[in-house]
């Protein structure tokens, strides 16, 4: 907010006046008709803080008016304030963009920020003053809306401080009818009428008209003892301190920023159920290939030789394994026992003459006598199941299993985080109801309807976009129940403590 250069210093005592109002109902000529109470000025001598479209400002302080002469738009671009000193007192009065002109309702709802944005950097104010054309019967529709908007600026303490400022007319040419303020309820002290004639006309128009002259000093003395009985009754009301409306104004700030994160963790769960699916979908796919790949090992039978105890000895070649003489005697007979015996013997005194003679080989294998032996084992050809593993194939199926591990890995972060986003979401579901029952306590009046309205449409919106069953349900659900909430809210029932997500 940008501040008048006074020529005078500030001292403490000061008592700061918000002014709005509609574009063209006379908030800056109250200020310059304020300009002129406090510094003496009179019609043929006017001392004026503000231009107005017949009069130039004479008192070298800074404003913001654009152009007088449009009365459609709002000259007052940004909020202007005006001291005044009296008595040892400074009256700051604080001209603010007009409301309700050509340029919409959003332009209104942009100006109604700056507004409470003054209102809180004051520290301390005294009235919000609200400056009404007396001359037409009612509150245009666009003005009703705007005062219903700023009704839930303001909380229930400062209601009294309301004044509300009457211009072009007198207490009995006054057309307009206090009672369509409503919500605003305006006690009969702090309400005034102001005849700003003698700033609508350039003064030649009636100066040199005794008759008109005279009219336009009367009016100019009851607008300055109205003006006079305005500050005596600012004076009584006292200043307060505007915390309550920075309190009220950070909690609406913290209901739309936790509003517009719950958007944007309404995304994030989406993202992340998406990705849930997905991954849940290719672990399917991990798990056919576990499948595809688990029989890496096979199994054949093979031709195998054991040795097992025979009832007959067999002389058996020890060089080629063959059966030379198979059966020849039976083991347990003296027969042959003595006759093993004895090729024991043969063998060990035979083999150097049959060597010498040159018949030192088998008939029936060709190897030498000397190589074979009796027994009483004999060899037995089997059939035996044996595995082998096909080692490409298990290099496959354990790459596989390792791949499902990691995906088991990632579900279950993915279920920690959507975990995380679901807490994040209950925790700003919370300090929405803390923050709009701190409000109902402060600002008994509050709309929550109109302030949380648009927003849940907005929501309604993003959850209707949302592709996951899951995340669309909880959305739903989050939505229901902040809709109860502020049904309750506003009918003034006590409101349950249910959470937005299960």
């Amino acid at each position: 907010m940008d501040k008048s250069m006074s020529a005078e210093n500030t001292p403490e005592g000061k008592y700061s006046i918000l002014v709005i109002g509609e574009t063209g109902t006379g908030k800056s000529t109250l200020i310059n008709y304020l300009t002129n109470f406090f510094h003496g000025g009179k019609p043929g001598q006017l001392r004026l803080s503000i231009p107005s479209k017949h009069y130039n400002a004479t008192e070298g302080l800074n404003h913001s008016e654009k152009n007088a002469a449009d009365t459609s738009k709002s000259q007052t671009s940004k909020c202007m304030e005006y001291d005044f000193k009296k008595d040892g007192l400074v009256f700051s009065f604080i001209d603010t963009p007009g409301l309700c002109d050509t340029e919409g309702t959003h332009k209104d709802e942009e100006n109604i920020l700056k507004i409470m944005q003054a209102a809180v950097d004051k520290g301390t104010l005294v009235a919000i003053m609200i400056v009404i054309n007396g001359t037409q019967p009612r509150a245009t529709t666009n003005l009703q809306y705007t005062l219903n908007q700023m009704h839930n600026f303001v909380p229930d303490s400062f209601l009294d401080n309301i004044v509300v400022v009457l211009t072009n007319c007198n207490r009995f040419s006054a057309n307009f009818d206090l009672s369509h303020l409503k919500p605003w309820k305006v006690l009969d002290s702090n309400s005034f009428y102001m005849d700003n004639f003698a700033l609508s006309k350039p003064e030649k128009a009636w100066k040199n008209d005794k008759e008109h002259e005279k009219y336009v000093e009367n009016g100019w003395k009851d607008s300055m003892e109205t003006i006079r009985k305005m500050i005596n009754q600012l004076k009584e009301m006292g200043s307060q301190a505007t915390r309550t409306f920075k309190e009220m104004y950070k909690k609406r700030n913290d209901i739309n920023s936790n509003i517009k994160n719950i958007l944007i963790d309404l995304e994030k769960l989406q993202n992340l159920q998406n990705i849930l699916e997905e991954t849940k979908s290719n672990q399917q796919g991990i798990s056919d290939d576990i499948e595809k790949y688990s029989n890496y090992k096979q199994t054949q039978e093979v031709e195998c030789k054991e040795y097992v105890k025979s009832d007959f000895m067999s002389r058996i070649c020890e060089t080629c394994s063959n059966v030379c003489y198979k059966d020849w005697v039976q083991s347990s007979s003296i027969l042959g026992i003595y006759t093993s015996s004895i090729y024991k013997i043969y063998k060990w005194t035979t083999d150097p003459l049959h060597k010498i003679v040159g018949r030192d080989y088998c008939y029936k294998c060709n190897c030498s006598l000397s190589a074979h032996y009796d027994t009483d084992e004999v060899a037995v050809i089997k059939m035996k199941t044996v595995e082998k593993v096909l080692h490409e194939i298990k290099a496959l199926h354990e790459y596989h299993l390792q791949r499902n591990v990691d995906v088991e890995n990632k579900i279950s972060g993915l279920h920690d985080d959507i975990a995380t986003v679901q807490g994040a979401l209950r925790a700003k579901e919370q300090a929405i109801r803390t923050c709009c029952e701190d409000l109902k306590k402060v600002c008994s009046h509050f709309n929550f309807v109109n302030e949380l309205g648009s927003i849940i449409d907005v929501m309604q919106k993003t959850a209707s976009n949302l592709r996951s069953i899951e995340a669309k349900r909880n959305a739903n659900k989050m939505i229901d129940d902040l809709r109860y909430f502020v049904d309750k809210l506003t009918v003034g029932q006590k409101t349950d403590d249910s959470c937005f997500l299960d």
